[in-house]
């Protein structure tokens, strides 16, 4: 279980960084660094090797979809991005949402009956502060990690 919580860690860290790495250093059509990609040498991020595990692994990411996401698809697993991330990194998301889990409508019911029932995914994604004891309940109890 650790193993998946430091690996979900940086699959979050991997997700960030593939942020600036695709707003980062514009190239002429001559191969050259722009100069403000010179200017930022300071500012270099540390490449990542990929993919980072060596055995494919998936985890399971429970996230409401909103009713226009539902209307174009089945999951976000749909999404492109979200296919070229797991190409790259050979981690497998499996989301966790309509028609299955939750509900559209119902996401606060079926949040508290995964919470009850501690039958957890390895991330969540939802409002915190609305669960009964509020975040630090949840972290205290170990449903949730810093």
């Amino acid at each position: 279980m650790t193993l998946k919580r430091a690996l979900i860690i940086v699959l979050c860290v991997i997700f960030a960084l593939s942020v600036f790495t695709a707003c980062g250093s514009k190239q002429s059509s001559s191969g050259e660094k722009s100069s403000s990609a010179k200017s930022s040498q300071s500012d270099k991020i540390t490449e990542i090797k990929l993919p980072i595990v060596k055995e494919p692994l998936t985890l399971t990411y429970w996230v409401p979809m909103d009713s226009k996401g539902a209307a174009t698809m089945k999951d976000y697993g749909e999404i492109k991005a979200y296919q070229e991330l797991e190409k790259r990194t050979g981690i497998h998301i499996k989301f966790l949402h309509p028609p299955i889990h939750p509900p559209i409508g119902q996401e606060s019911d079926q949040f508290n009956l995964m919470m009850a029932s501690n039958n957890l995914p390895d991330m969540i994604y939802y409002s915190w502060r609305t669960i009964p004891g509020g975040p630090g309940k949840a972290l205290s109890d170990g449903s949730i990690i810093k």
